[in-house]
């Protein structure tokens, strides 16, 4: 049975499944060069950001399969050098309305599977999207930014009315080509 979870960082058992799961996704799968946890090597490291985000967890039983991070802004900035300078005006006046998605990672195994979901029939990546962005909505967001390098998510920001702004860079660090999307429709969601 599907369940998701949506919870801070002090909930360490959720936590440290979300960054296990992001090891075997980004690290394991992708090659990304992400550090590890000094404790434990399944696990990628803390950083300064996840203290201040939110999390969502979505499991299959007791095995988690997805998961992702959300963070309001006003609170911390995860990837401020990507953000679009179409935005920093709207951003500087409006802060605390701007959220982002980031870290969204589904296993292997559950990346073609679709479920029935709100009259319908999806992907857990999907279910995570709208999740986050029902949840950032009832917290007074405005605008939700996105960074992907996946053609797949690209895809799925789209059909969820995400529009790409400005051009793709690549990231030497992992090697990977990188597009941010905004999230503005949350009247029409």
């Amino acid at each position: 049975m599907l369940r998701y979870y949506i919870f801070k960082i002090a909930d360490n058992n959720k936590y440290c499944d979300h960054r296990k799961l992001k090891k075997d996704v980004f690290v394991n799968e992708g090659g990304w060069k992400i550090t590890t946890d000094e404790k434990s090597n399944d696990l990628v490291s803390t950083d300064e950001y996840d203290e201040s985000s939110y999390f969502i967890n979505m499991y299959n039983d007791s095995e988690i399969i997805g998961t992702a991070r959300f963070t309001n802004l006003h609170e911390s900035f995860p990837h401020r050098k990507y953000f679009p300078n179409e935005l920093i005006a709207d951003l500087e006046n409006n802060i605390e309305y701007f959220w982002t998605i980031n870290g969204l990672a589904v296993h292997a195994a559950q990346r073609k599977k679709v479920y029935v979901y709100n009259e319908g029939r999806t992907c857990i990546a999907h279910m995570l999207i709208d999740m986050m962005i029902e949840s950032i909505g009832k917290n007074c967001g405005k605008v939700i930014w996105a960074i992907s390098s996946n053609k797949s998510i690209e895809n799925l920001l789209v059909r969820k009315k995400f529009r790409k702004i400005g051009r793709s860079w690549q990231d030497k660090t992992v090697g990977l080509m990188f597009s941010n999307y905004i999230f503005d429709a949350f009247n029409d969601a």
